[in-house]
């Protein structure tokens, strides 16, 4: 038979956290069961749902505040088709429209907040996305500084030593 490759390490530390993830569902979903009885899980499962991945998220990115800038960035941004019909009601308040345009916010709301949409992964992966691309863009920048002044540090080293054998303007008096 012939031999597994091995997948690259990105791919299996992004196993890895959605590995933790469904461990940890798994046991909370668990942990539920065995504390409610039958009929009184109702609730305790809709926590579980709609709260437990905020609390996640939150875990994650209180550690590190450009993660939280840029999830927040991205949350307003794939939210517009919500706060923008919420605007526009605002702009024309005291009209039928604005009944008409409150309505479409709220239902739209309701859609992308519920437990099952993509919201969560959709804004997750972007800032994922944006912050691997702001660590490469600085990685980027900093190896071409380095580049740079490294010439330079090489440039000012040969110089000093033309001066130090007397070859310098500064000795030519």
């Amino acid at each position: 038979m012939a031999k597994r490759k091995s997948k690259p390490k990105k791919q299996r530390k992004r196993n890895r956290t959605v590995r933790l993830y469904q461990a940890f569902f798994a046991m909370k979903k668990a942990e539920m069961y065995r504390e409610h009885p039958k009929g009184k899980r109702f609730f305790p499962w809709l926590k579980l749902t709609l709260i437990t991945p905020w609390a996640l998220i939150w875990r994650w990115l209180r550690k590190d505040w450009h993660l939280f800038l840029y999830f927040a960035i991205w949350v307003v941004i794939v939210s517009c088709e919500v706060w923008v019909p919420y605007l526009m009601g605002l702009i024309t308040w005291g009209t039928d429209a604005s009944k008409w345009w409150f309505s479409i916010g709220s239902a739209c709301w309701i859609w992308w907040a519920g437990p099952g949409t993509p919201f969560l992964a959709i804004c997750l992966a972007l800032t994922v996305a944006t912050d691997a691309a702001v660590k490469g863009i600085k990685k980027a920048i900093s190896k071409r500084r380095e580049r740079r002044h490294g010439k330079d540090k090489q440039a000012i080293e040969a110089k000093d030593e033309g001066n130090a054998k007397g070859e310098g303007k500064e000795n030519d008096r």
